[in-house]
Formats: C-alpha cells, structure tokens, sequence
C-alpha cells in the first residue's frame, strides 16, 4: 500500500487471518506514487516516471532489504504471473520484462518493447490486457 508516498506492507498476515497485526513500513523511498506486488516481486514507479524494484525479499525477509532503479521511465506497470513485468513507457509504447525471482534486474532488451501506441496494460493470474491509444481493449 502507498500513503503519503510511502510503501507499507501488512504484517502478520496468514492464509487463515488476512487481517494481519499491524502496516509496517518499506524502505526510505520517498516519492512513490504507483506499485505492483508479485511473488517476491514488487515493482513501484515514482513522481518522476522512474521505476523501482524492491531487493532482498523472501520468506524469512518479506519487507525486502533495498530499492534499486531500474532502467527507463515508465507511466504504469503490471506483474504478470510470476516474473513478467508489463509497462507502458512516456511514449506510450509497451514494454515486457521478464524477471527472475530473487535475482537482479537484468538491462532492457530493445527488442521486448511494442512500439504501438498504448494507454494502459492490467493483468491478472492468467491474461493480460490492453487498451491503446484509439481506447480499442485487448486480451490475451
């Protein structure tokens, strides 16, 4: 959860008590405005359209241990299942990045970008969807 443009995370959640004990905070990293959870996975994006992903999480760590930049300014992002990350750039072209769990960030590959012009990509456990700069909506 984002307030003020701080993360938090809710602690003592378990599959039988999604209520938890109490929201503790993530990190010292100031003006996010956006952010997507994964497994071991999250992604955020700053007031400045510069993308975060958050280090260190496992089982015995799940608030992480760092944020580190990741390459390209983006508008909005998606997890997609396990280690997909969908985005839409300032040029409103689409962008896929495949993301090992628990390893860094690898550089962009030029060639996982879309260059059509797109608004917004949302996904779920199983599609994903898109809405382009004509509002036409697509899935997959």
């Amino acid at each position: 959860m984002i307030n003020g443009h701080r993360v938090y995370m809710r602690k003592g959640m378990t599959p039988n008590d999604i209520r938890g004990t109490e929201w503790v905070p993530v990190g010292d990293e100031g003006n996010l405005v956006t952010l997507d959870v994964g497994e071991n996975l999250v992604f955020a994006i700053d007031e400045e359209d510069q993308v975060w992903a958050r280090t260190g999480i496992h089982q015995e760590a799940l608030v992480g241990s760092d944020w580190i930049r990741v390459p390209g300014l983006m508008m909005q992002l998606s997890l997609y299942q396990r280690s997909v990350v969908w985005a839409v750039d300032r040029d409103n072209r689409l962008w896929l990045r495949r993301v090992a769990i628990g390893s860094d960030t690898d550089p962009i590959d030029d060639t996982d970008v879309i260059d059509t012009c797109h608004k917004m990509v949302e996904t779920t456990a199983d599609q994903v969807f898109l809405v382009d700069c004509e509002d036409n909506l697509y899935w997959r």
